[in-house]
This record gives C-alpha cells, structure tokens and sequence, in this order.
C-alpha cells in the first residue's frame, strides 16, 4: 500500500513535469522571435548592437554631448517605431517640429520597458537604435495592432533630460 501511494506520487510529479516542459503552446512563438532577431542581425552585416542583459539591442548612432537620464528623471524624446521588416507603426518625427516630443519618467511605467532602459544608455542629444525583444515591448499578447510575440525596432532622439528638483 505504501509502495502504491509512493508510485502514485512519482507519477503525478513526472505528469506535472512532462506538462510545465513539454507543452508550451507558445514556445514555437517564442522561437520563431528569437529566428527572426538573429536573421535580422545577420542582414546588417558588420553593424554591431550591443546586446544587454536584459535582451535589449542597443545601438548609439550619434553620442549626445548632455546628460544621462537616471531613474526619476523625466526625459523628452523623438522616436520612430518600425517592424523587423522596416514598416512602420508609430513615429513623431520627422515631420513634426521638436516641439512635439514624447515625455516620459524613467522608470515609471509610462513607456515599454526597453525604451525605459535604452534611453538611460544615452546623453541629451544623441540618437540611438534599440532593437526589443516583445519580452521588453508589447509581450506575448500585443498591443492594438502589433501582435504578440513580435520584436520591434524604435530609433530614438533623446532632446531633454529634466531632473524631479529642476521642474
């Protein structure tokens, strides 16, 4: 009787794990992600990203001469957003003026977290590149009319970095 409750619970255990490993309906997703990075970085050819612990890929295209932003701070940006593919979804340059920027504290929520980091990699006046995994964009659901699961491009103008005792 004890070896029986003792097979059952070996059984059971081996059930649970064969499940949480082995059938993962979104690993195919997750897989076709990390394909569709690497094949992405591949066609650049000698364009280096510099990849973070986070996932994030980040590329300085012009070193700004100001300030980093630190956590707390709130910092105005111009971004464009694109697809792996190049097309667009979301951009407020170039054809706005600088007046029309995106604002935002770092660290509080308000924007996809690998925007949130990249931008603390930068100094006001710089313009960089950040390739995110949807791990640090929109995740395995999407958002509007990004899917889930998809890696997104952003090129980003960092134009002011305002400290919380400066406003």
């Amino acid at each position: 009787m004890k070896s029986m409750k003792v097979s059952n619970i070996v059984m059971m255990f081996s059930l649970a794990l064969l499940l949480a490993t082995g059938c993962d309906p979104n690993k195919k997703w997750r897989q076709q992600e990390q394909t569709d990075i690497q094949d992405y970085l591949y066609s650049l050819g000698d364009t280096v990203y510099t990849h973070k612990t986070s996932g994030l890929y980040y590329l300085d295209l012009t070193v700004g001469t100001g300030i980093s932003p630190v956590a707390k701070d709130t910092v105005s940006i111009k971004y464009k957003g694109s697809y792996l593919s190049g097309v667009i979804f979301g951009s407020d340059y170039p054809n706005y003026p600088d007046t029309t920027t995106l604002k935002f504290v770092v660290g509080g929520g308000g924007i996809v977290s690998g925007i949130d980091e990249g931008v603390t990699y930068m100094k006001v006046g710089g313009k960089a590149k950040m390739l995110l995994p949807s791990s640090l964009a929109y995740g395995p659901y999407g958002y509007a009319t990004i899917p889930g699961y998809t890696p997104l491009l952003f090129e980003i103008r960092l134009l002011k970095v305002t400290h919380p005792a400066a406003k």
